[in-house]
């Protein structure tokens, strides 16, 4: 299931930032959750949300597409079903969300950390995890890219680690614009 094409995804990442509008991540959240829910069904995943109400300005068609991909990654890597957990977090500075899954597969092996905790993987490290990921996983992680440009567009980042029960979090931070007061 692709969720878009390459040209659409493309058009969408090289919008500027002056094309935000103020849109309701909640709402986009309950949207995609509900358009994907079948999916859900048919693989075995249980979805559980933790979203509180939030309206913020961003590019909706781009988050929208982010929000998508962080879905389509959580499926694509829990082929044998599943707990996905969505949190949406208003901070006074950014907006975060957390989609975080219990699939057997792990992104970070154990032996290359040590049996340190699963840290967080910084910005930089990024374009490596995608390859580690794709390799770990068997997803195309293609979703992930969508993820990472509309971080990036939007002056954010993607942290992504291990969940100590299994399955990996991906979270979206964005910052929150601040205009001046005339």
């Amino acid at each position: 299931m692709r969720l878009n094409d390459a040209s659409s995804q493309s058009a969408r990442t090289t919008r500027q930032t002056s094309d935000r509008d103020r849109i309701s991540i909640s709402r986009l959240i309950n949207e995609i959750v509900l358009s994907l829910s079948d999916h859900f069904t048919s693989s075995r995943i249980t979805v559980e949300l933790d979203v509180q109400s939030l309206e913020v300005h961003a590019n909706g068609p781009l988050i929208q597409d982010a929000l998508k991909g962080l879905m389509q990654n959580a499926l694509q890597s829990m082929q044998r079903g599943g707990e996905l957990s969505v949190t949406l977090i208003d901070c006074p500075h950014q907006w975060e969300l957390e989609v975080a899954d219990t699939s057997t597969n792990r992104l970070v092996e154990a032996s290359i950390l040590k049996d340190q905790p699963s840290p967080a993987i910084h910005p930089s490290e990024q374009p490596e995890t995608i390859s580690m990921a794709r390799d770990a996983t068997g997803s195309d992680c293609e979703s992930l890219s969508v993820v990472y440009a509309a971080a990036e567009a939007h002056g954010g980042h993607v942290q992504t680690w291990n969940c100590p029960s299994g399955g990996t979090a991906n979270v979206l931070i964005i910052p929150k614009l601040h205009r001046n007061a005339a």
